[in-house]
């Protein structure tokens, strides 16, 4: 249970974090959808990569995580399914 509790404490981290980047990557892209308009260059333009790649990151620990989950509940099945085959024989 405490592992679960914590795995689910690090996914809600997670989740936040790519709330906050998502907040930072839209307020960058206006920034720098401004400073097109008013034909100055952009502070800092590196940061909305730097964001992107962050925002990478998570989703791939993210989808590392869905499918171990999947596989998970995918052996938990087969097990299940062996385990009542081998009652009825």
């Amino acid at each position: 249970r405490t592992n679960s509790k914590n795995e689910g404490a690090r996914s809600d981290a997670f989740l936040c974090y790519r709330h906050v980047l998502y907040k930072e990557r839209n307020m960058l892209l206006t920034e720098h959808h401004l400073s097109q308009r008013k034909q100055i260059i952009m502070p800092q333009p590196e940061r909305i990569q730097k964001t992107k790649k962050s925002m990478g990151a998570i989703r791939h620990v993210l989808g590392e995580r869905k499918r171990e989950k999947l596989a998970r509940i995918a052996f938990a099945r087969k097990e299940q399914v062996q385990g009542e085959t081998s009652e009825m024989e």
